[in-house]
Order: structure tokens, then C-alpha cells, then sequence
């Protein structure tokens, strides 16, 4: 009967214990160098953008800044909003995840959008885009390998249609030297 349903989904909820689906701080906090970057996304079937984190040099030392670049690549077809539309349009945002002592300067750089071709008139980006941002290392900052990550946000659209909204998170390696 009903007790029955009730212990099993007791039992259930016990099984699930949060301890083990936490990682233990100590595998992430040390070892930098096992860190794996992601640099790029594919365009699939369900997503015709694929996009490419880089930067403009592989290592840096102390105290010197680069550039980190994402490359969006449109199919045919599509177009992604930009970044300053409101709703209900979606727009193409950047979310840099930095390491301790990384520090991201001015706001992103990003080509000039131009009008869409639906109806909405927003602005769109079409074939391919840049956006930069620089990024400057502290002079405390530890030598060493650190990831850089960014979450990409976008909705593709076609003169049909606008697909589901999308996201990734790409990631690249610096290198800083003393």
C-alpha cells in the first residue's frame, strides 16, 4: 500500500547521497596541468554555428595581457542576433570563466552587426564573426598552465524559422612564465 511507496522512494532518496556526485576539491584545486581545453564546436544538424575560442599567443609571462578571441562561424542561411537586442530576441552572449589573477579590460570587441532579414529587423550577425576581448595576467599571478573558458550563447535563425536557443563552453590553455 502506500507505505510501501513511501519507504521505497525513502530508500531512493537515501541512495542518492550528494557526497559522491561533489568532486573532491583537492582534484581540482592543484592539478592545473590535467585540465583539458576545448577549443572548438562543430556545427551539427540541430546547430549551424560552430564557434572557436583562441588567443593571440600560446604563453605570456607576469604582468602582460593577449588577446582572446571567439570566432563564430554562420552556415548559409542563418544568422545569430547580437549581443544589444531585447526581447523577445535572443541575443549572442559571452561569459568568460577566468583563473585567479586573469582580469578581463574594456568590453568585448565585435563586428558592426547588420539588419536581419526576418521580419523582426533585429541586428544579426551572418558567415563569420569575431569578438575579442583582452585579458591582462596580475604581476602575482603563479607560473604555470591555466584553462580560460567561455560559454557562448545563441539562437540561429533562417528566414523560416529560429532554432532552439544554444550554448557551449569552450576552453583554451595559457601558459604564464615567470
Amino acid at each position: 500500500g502506500c507505505n510501501d511507496r513511501r519507504e521505497s522512494e525513502t530508500k531512493a532518496l537515501k541512495a542518492f547521497d550528494p557526497a559522491v556526485t561533489q568532486l573532491d576539491p583537492s582534484d581540482i584545486a592543484d592539478d592545473r596541468h590535467t585540465l583539458e581545453s576545448v577549443p572548438t564546436k562543430p556545427r551539427t544538424e540541430d546547430d549551424p554555428v560552430a564557434a572557436e575560442l583562441s588567443t593571440s599567443q600560446t604563453s605570456a609571462a607576469v604582468g602582460e595581457g593577449f588577446e582572446l578571441s571567439v570566432v563564430l562561424r554562420i552556415a548559409p542561411g542563418y544568422e545569430i542576433h547580437s549581443s544589444d537586442v531585447s526581447a523577445p530576441l535572443i541575443p549572442t552572449l559571452l561569459k568568460l570563466e577566468l583563473p585567479p589573477g586573469f582580469t578581463a579590460i574594456e568590453k568585448w570587441e565585435s563586428p558592426i552587426p547588420v539588419r536581419s532579414i526576418r521580419p523582426d529587423g533585429g541586428s544579426v550577425y551572418f558567415g563569420e564573426a569575431k569578438i575579442i576581448r583582452k585579458i591582462h595576467i596580475s604581476n602575482e599571478t603563479e607560473p604555470g598552465d591555466y584553462l580560460l573558458a567561455c560559454s557562448v550563447s545563441y539562437q540561429a535563425c533562417n528566414s523560416r524559422q529560429c532554432l532552439r536557443p544554444a550554448e557551449s563552453v569552450l576552453s583554451i590553455t595559457m601558459s604564464v612564465s615567470p
